[in-house]
């Protein structure tokens, strides 16, 4: 039996893990398995309304501006994430979070289902919520063996059921169509920018990729929209037109965007909305608005200064996340190319110099176009691996950077490289952490010599 909260995400673990492995290596993908497990526990993801939310970049984020604005309303509000930053317990984002006690209760329900049903023995009875909704199958066994990702999802929609929530938000692990979250009917989906990411299981173009992330548009349910490239934009409107959903596109409904290192303003329907941002950079500036939006539609009698509070009050980690440590460290896990750009943007904004890059990638991810965006802001570049979670090959990614032949060095061990970037930076510098979230979570480590991760996690 599970002992402790991260036993059981040690358990969650063994199973197949396709965050950690390199790309190339693939896992059928299916809804049905996840459905079984659901049907078994009495469907608990019927059980409160949902916005879904896909996307290549941004999702995250955008999720923790709507959740922060249905927070400011009044509103009790759970969050499921990926990835996380340093912990699994950031997967799971209600305030105030629920007791150990609750969270281990359920993980032991979710392993005594799994183990009797990977033995043959169908569970008969549910989770024992309050609902007394009751199981599933007898005797059919799994349609195969659950991956992480669908038990850490199990986990997130037992748990919102419990507690007791009027909304979740809920952002997709990889693609849509066939991610674990896509079981939900959700009141409304939102899909960020598309580019071009896991190729290896999403396709090799934008229109290929935008068709997954579209899977999550369903039947007369709205859909929004951040701004597109051309041939994603065109894939979308058709899915939306396919399903008689309606749609708010982000480009024909906000004006006026800015961003500046206080905040951001924006008007949307001649409505004029302007909030200080935690979160930083033009990009989150998109991303509050298309929250702002979300919210804005669903519930149309929230006075706008609730929606700029909870615009401002939002906040999730690795997101240029700010650390005073002699230079200044800026921790944001951008790992495709775009978001890249837009994180080195924002980085130049708001830093000073001497700029100091530290980066790391996850193997099966090509450095050379992220270091094609990055090298000219930065006097320095220190390669180290992007911490333990996921194979990397520091190699590959330092010989990117020569290249193009900015100084660089290569320090496998992240504490040994954060040390050398206080070196470089000295005491009024400015160093980038990116590349990886799971980069993101060692340095944040190494930062706070082991403290706990500053989330409102489980």
């Amino acid at each position: 039996m599970i002992a402790s909260v991260e036993a059981g995400f040690a358990w969650f673990e063994s199973f197949t893990n396709l965050e950690k492995q390199p790309g190339g290596v693939h896992r059928e993908y299916r809804l049905d398995r996840m459905r079984e497990l659901l049907s078994a526990f009495g469907n608990p993801h019927h059980a409160t309304p949902a916005i879904h939310v896909a996307g290549s970049k941004g999702k995250g984020s955008t999720c923790a501006f709507i959740q922060s604005v249905l927070t400011a309303a009044g509103f009790r509000v759970g969050g499921y994430y990926s990835p996380h930053v340093r912990s699994y317990r950031e997967r799971y984002r209600i305030d105030p979070a629920p007791d150990d006690r609750l969270v281990l209760e359920l993980m032991r329900d979710i392993e005594e289902h799994v183990r009797a049903r990977m033995h043959g023995r169908a569970r008969s009875g549910a989770d024992g919520d309050a609902d007394g909704s009751a199981g599933g199958e007898k005797g059919d066994g799994f349609s195969g063996e659950p991956t992480t990702f669908e038990l850490l999802t199990l986990l997130a929609f037992l748990l919102f059921r419990r507690v007791g929530l009027d909304w979740v938000v809920l952002e997709t692990g990889l693609g849509g169509r066939l991610d674990a979250t896509n079981v939900v009917l959700p009141v409304a989906s939102v899909i960020t920018p598309i580019e071009l990411e896991h190729t290896e299981y999403l396709g090799t173009t934008i229109a290929a990729i935008a068709g997954e992330k579209a899977g999550i548009i369903k039947p007369g349910k709205p859909v929004f929209i951040s701004a597109q490239r051309p041939e994603a934009h065109a894939v979308f409107v058709e899915h939306a037109v396919r399903a008689g959903a309606p749609l708010w596109d982000f480009t024909d409904s906000v004006l006026d965007l800015s961003w500046h290192e206080g905040g951001c303003a924006f008007c949307i329907d001649g409505v004029r909305f302007a909030a200080p941002l935690r979160l930083i950079g033009r990009h989150q500036a998109a991303n509050a608005a298309l929250a702002a939006a979300v919210v804005r539609r669903l519930l149309p009698d929230l006075p706008p200064p609730v929606i700029e509070r909870g615009l401002s009050d939002a906040w999730i980690p690795g997101r240029l996340e700010q650390r005073e440590n002699g230079p200044r460290f800026f921790l944001d896990g951008a790992h495709t190319t775009d978001s890249v750009r837009a994180v080195a943007d924002a980085f130049a904004e708001v830093s000073t110099s001497p700029r100091i890059l530290l980066f790391g990638v996850s193997q099966g991810k090509d450095p050379l176009p992220m270091a094609r965006v990055l090298a000219p802001l930065f006097e320095t570049v220190v390669v180290t691996r992007a911490g333990t979670f996921k194979p990397a090959d520091p190699t590959t990614t330092a010989a990117a950077f020569a290249n193009l032949n900015v100084p660089c060095t290569r320090l496998d061990d992240p504490a040994e490289a954060v040390d050398h970037c206080r070196f470089l930076a000295g005491m009024s510098g400015s160093v980038l952490v990116t590349g990886s979230f799971y980069l993101v979570g060692t340095v944040a480590s190494v930062l706070d010599d082991g403290g706990q991760p500053r989330s409102a996690g489980v």
